[in-house]
């Protein structure tokens, strides 16, 4: 099925064989039902099914406003401000880039599709005459810093400021927590500890080539959680990956800035998905060495070190382990996964991965102390829990984890954390509300928006598991005639509301089905939230 070149995108280089793409037209023919998309034909085969595709074309009439035609109606810079609610100033960022590449300076429909088949499927990736592999990232990267030369030769020359690559790191952190206001300033002092960690000491600018790499390097998590948060901002569906930092089950006093667990979120894919973290062991007065031994052999899961060390001028540094492999009966901690790794947060973000080899324990456990590294010697810290030393190399990726001048360690605190995971390998957004709800009430009661985001997000996703009984094929649509018994089961559920009237949403329903009879999961969303109260 094929779009021809008519009131589209002309000479756009995020998709090169989708730059004259969309025209409105009739569709002709029947062919294959996941080929088939509003009416549409494309001029080479999409990323996307024919279902998918027509869910862009709603959420693109969702965004735009709820009177505007789908496929005839645009995309304005404060629509898209109001739909990126926790980056307003990257959605207005986002409708500038794109206008400019489009016929007519428009941000339609069209536009709306090829900017999501690079964003979510990764196809954009013959860009400017197939020259240049596009990653996620520097897309995003792009829009942030507003770079419309993306040729081989402008990128080559192109120097990435400060400024940029903070804005870039403030954005991208912004991604994570959607329902959860994050707290700009911490935000802000979170990204800075990423960007000095790649810029050094009084560097103002750095080549994008080099910049790109150590984001390629060390946010490897990066490409994952932008698909997945356009994904949930474009299509409505649930993400892959977890867009939630974990909740601590106590204060910490070491993470009292928890903006910077984001920063693990993004280089960690064991840290992603951990719903929460379950306090091991704090360091007091009264706390032993013995005992934060005892309490990690006990613990059936991944462990988070956390320590900071304090100079005499009264600066502070936080580092740590993360591990996910466990202790063994034996003396030694064997390393199993080339993603464990020793990082350090603050001033500046690095981490250095283990260069496991399979005969070689990379952490050891010692009666006078333990250590991570061959025989202990990259990180060393003593049983009295307030001494150590670190050295530049040993086991892992060479570098060094603190400052060259500071080999000693002077630790102030010292804590263990365990990665309490969830029951499945990843987390949906509407886990993610949930453990968030959980830590609302908590903390200081239930919050109402929270509440109502949550409530309408189970709602969907019964809405969604009811579409899956009735089809079984997975097309994304029932017949008309299984509608009422899904508004029953629903009903039933407590997902409807007392005085929600079946008949009558039932007769809307019949109303918005296609030719054929069907009826979208969209379309049944929408309609019947437009008609109770959920």
């Amino acid at each position: 099925f094929f779009f021809q070149a008519e009131d589209g995108i002309r000479d756009f280089c995020l998709s090169r064989g989708l730059g004259d793409v969309y025209k409105r037209q009739e569709y002709m023919g029947m062919g294959n039902q996941n080929d088939c998309c509003g009416g549409r034909k494309l001029a080479r085969p999409s990323a996307f099914s024919g279902i998918e595709l027509r869910m862009l074309e709603r959420s693109f009439g969702y965004i735009a406003g709820k009177n505007a035609s789908l496929g005839g109606g645009q995309l304005t810079k404060s629509t898209l401000s109001v739909h990126f609610t926790e980056n307003p100033e990257f959605g207005e960022k986002m409708y500038d880039w794109m206008t400019i590449r489009t016929k007519g300076n428009a941000f339609n429909v069209d536009s709306f599709c090829v900017l999501a088949e690079t964003l979510l499927r990764g196809s954009g990736d013959d860009l400017c005459g197939g020259e240049l592999h596009l990653e996620r990232f520097e897309l995003f990267f792009f829009i942030s810093a507003g770079i419309d030369d993306i040729s081989i030769s402008g990128l080559a020359k192109r120097r990435v400021s400060y400024e940029e690559a903070l804005i870039f790191f403030v954005e991208l952190l912004q991604t994570f927590d959607v329902a959860r206001k994050a707290n700009q300033c911490q935000l802000r002092e979170t990204a800075c500890c990423a960007v000095d960690g790649i810029f050094g000491a009084e560097v103002d600018s750095i080549p994008y080539t080099i910049f790109s790499a150590f984001i390629r390097k060390r946010f490897r998590r990066a490409n994952d959680v932008i698909r997945d948060y356009f994904s949930y901002k474009m299509l409505g569906t649930p993400s892959r990956t977890a867009l939630l930092v974990p909740w601590l089950e106590k204060p910490s006093k070491i993470l009292e800035n928890r903006e910077l667990m984001r920063l693990l979120e993004l280089s960690q894919e064991t840290f992603a998905k951990a719903l929460k973290l379950k306090a091991l062991f704090c360091s007091d007065g009264e706390a032993t060495y013995e005992e934060m031994i005892s309490s990690v052999e006990k613990f059936s899961g991944p462990i988070l070190f956390l320590m900071n060390h304090k100079e005499v001028d009264g600066k502070t540094f936080v580092f740590g382990a993360l591990m996910s492999s466990l202790w063994r009966p034996k003396d030694l901690l064997e390393w199993e996964r080339e993603e464990d790794m020793l990082f350090s947060l603050t001033p500046k973000f690095r981490t250095f991965g283990a260069l496991w080899d399979g005969g070689v324990p990379l952490v050891e456990k010692r009666s006078d102390g333990f250590g991570f590294g061959v025989g202990g010697r990259r990180l060393w810290i003593e049983s009295t829990l307030q001494k150590g030393y670190v050295s530049a190399e040993d086991g892992f990726e060479r570098g060094w984890l603190l400052p060259s001048h500071i080999l000693q360690l002077n630790i102030e605190n010292f804590e263990v954390w365990g990665l309490t995971m969830g029951s499945q390998s990843v987390l949906t957004p509407l886990d993610a509300l949930s453990m968030i709800n959980e830590e609302l009430k908590s903390q200081k009661g239930e919050d109402s928006n929270v509440s109502r985001i949550l409530r309408e997000m189970r709602f969907r996703a019964a809405v969604r598991q009811a579409f899956e009984r009735y089809d079984p094929s997975h097309t994304g649509h029932v017949h008309v005639s299984a509608v009422a018994a899904i508004l029953e089961e629903l009903m039933l559920e407590g997902h409807l509301g007392g005085a929600t009237n079946i008949c009558a949403v039932t007769a809307k329903l019949k109303s918005a089905v296609d030719s054929n009879g069907f009826v979208f999961v969209q379309t049944f969303i929408e309609t019947v939230e437009e008609c109770c109260r959920v």
